[in-house]
Order: structure tokens, then sequence, then C-alpha cells
């Protein structure tokens, strides 16, 4: 499975709202291969924590841009 995650440098120049549709899509590849491990399709597991990293670094970056307005 390929993951889409972004730089900090990305998501830092993006809007809030952009960021909300990344998370949102970040959570859906995050079930699809939590599932794909459960069944035993994926044996890449390291894939979960990178995605998980990626939802949280995306939500910092919208902690700090809702401070900074």
């Amino acid at each position: 499975m390929k993951l889409a995650t972004q730089s900090l440098k990305d998501l830092q120049g993006k809007k809030p709202a952009d960021i909300n549709t990344y998370v949102a899509q970040l959570r859906v590849q995050l079930a699809e291969l939590q599932h794909q491990v459960a069944t035993g399709k994926e044996k890449q597991t390291h894939q979960l924590r990178e995605l998980k990293r990626a939802i949280a670094q995306a939500h910092t970056v919208l902690t700090a841009k809702g401070k900074e307005q």
C-alpha cells in the first residue's frame, strides 16, 4: 500500500479546511491498513505508525494555525 503523506512544510502552507480533508483521507487509509494487517494481507506494519504520525503532525499544524489567528 502506498502512503500519501505530506511533509510538514507543505502542511504549514495549507488552509485549515485543506488540512482537515487531508486528515480525513489519512484516517480512511489507516482504517483500510488496519483491516489488511488484521486479515494478514499486509505485512508492512510499520506503515500504521507512519500514518498515525502523519495524522498527529497535521493536528499539530492545525492547533498552531488556530493559535496564530
